[in-house]
């Protein structure tokens, strides 16, 4: 029950069709498990590059001779001496013509490629620290100041929500369950804040509780509360996605 079917069919379908993901959360939330998933659920042709500082994502799949069936390329960091940085493999990754661009979890001046690379043809899916979807992309925007630009903070927030269109919003709830609790679409930024629409929420109903007052298990259910926006529609169109598909999340108003 950490997501819903159809909250995993809408994410793959974005990061199938070339339409960036990021998953925010705190540590232990389940973010990099979740990248697993979605990632296995990429199309064998398609490149993925992915850039960790320990591996934990392993895509790679072999038929019965050993032979490798899918497009992955792993990248490490490198500690001291000879530090190999994540922005240095991002860089070096852009050369490697990939389709799908995986730095594992953006933590500083690395955010600032990203996003780049998020707005010139790459799909990217990436994961953050943050404590809601929408101040998820204001530290992007400080991750992104770290690395030093000319830009504006409106105008790199702006070029943040272009490149990160979709963000997830995962969180331990206190049962020690994980549930999607939000999937937001963001849109546009308004008098320097980021506007779009919550997607899917949890919403969380009641406690149940042991003898002892501590919480034993979270009540509360999955829903649909919005609609995509026309221009992702139109992008999702432009990406390969059948019209009738896109309909499945651009009709039918909140349940």
């Amino acid at each position: 029950d950490t997501a819903t079917a159809e909250e995993l069919d809408f994410l793959t379908m974005c990061i199938n069709n070339g339409v960036s993901v990021a998953l925010a959360g705190a540590t232990g939330s389940g973010k990099t498990a979740d990248m697993g998933y979605l990632l296995s659920c990429v199309p064998y042709d398609k490149r993925i590059v992915t850039i960790e500082d320990t591996r934990e994502l392993s895509l790679a799949q072999y038929d019965e001779n050993g032979a490798m069936l899918n497009d992955v390329i792993h990248l490490l960091t490198k500690e001291e001496p000879n530090p190999v940085t994540m922005l240095d493999l991002l860089k070096l990754s852009l050369r490697l013509d990939p389709e799908i661009l995986v730095p594992a979890e953006m933590r500083g001046k690395e955010a600032l490629t990203a996003q780049e690379a998020g707005r010139t043809g790459h799909t990217i899916v990436s994961s953050l620290h943050a404590n809601s979807a929408r101040t998820a992309y204001d530290r992007i925007l400080t991750m992104c100041l770290e690395a030093g630009t000319s830009l504006s903070e409106e105008r790199l927030l702006r070029n943040i929500v272009e490149a990160f269109p979709v963000m997830v919003f995962k969180r331990q709830l206190p049962d020690k369950s994980r549930k999607y609790m939000e999937i937001f679409e963001a849109t546009e930024v308004r008098d320097g804040e980021v506007v779009g629409t919550t997607l899917y929420k949890y919403v969380v109903d009641h406690y149940e509780r042991d003898k002892e007052g501590r919480i034993t298990k979270v009540i509360g259910s999955h829903r649909r509360i919005g609609n995509i926006s026309s221009s992702l529609a139109e992008k999702l169109l432009i990406g390969g996605v059948p019209q009738r598909e896109i309909h499945r999340f651009s009709q039918g108003g909140a349940t």
